[in-house]
């Protein structure tokens, strides 16, 4: 199998696998007041994670580009870029302790906000 990351041929450490998992969490959403089954929470993707001997890197042997593909192209798909009050207040805290820093070290020029 060749590696994603080194383009080598290598051979791959098996560290995790798991069958029967969702493509996308997205695909909760559209059958979330189901009575609970047998089928409930239940995909028809895999999981196997893999590490390059060679180089380290650690990736899903059977992601399905295609599939991840047809499900955030699909209509029901909703992209969640929701931040939570508790969590922007946390970003401005950094922004404004990194823009105080830099303003007593006497920074000049042009800081991205």
């Amino acid at each position: 199998m060749k590696c994603p990351l080194c383009l080598s041929q290598s051979i791959f450490q098996s560290l995790f696998s798991h069958t029967n998992t969702f493509v996308s969490c997205g695909r909760l959403d559209s059958m979330p007041n189901l009575e609970k089954s047998d089928n409930y929470a239940y995909g028809d993707a895999n999981i196997n994670l893999a590490q390059c001997v060679k180089c380290g890197f650690i990736h899903n042997t059977s992601f399905d580009r295609e599939a991840i593909w047809a499900e955030y192209s699909s209509e029901g798909y909703l992209s969640r870029k929701i931040v939570s009050n508790a969590m922007n207040i946390t970003l401005q805290t950094i922004k404004n302790a990194i823009l105080h820093h830099y303003v007593a070290m006497g920074g000049g020029g042009v800081f991205l906000r």
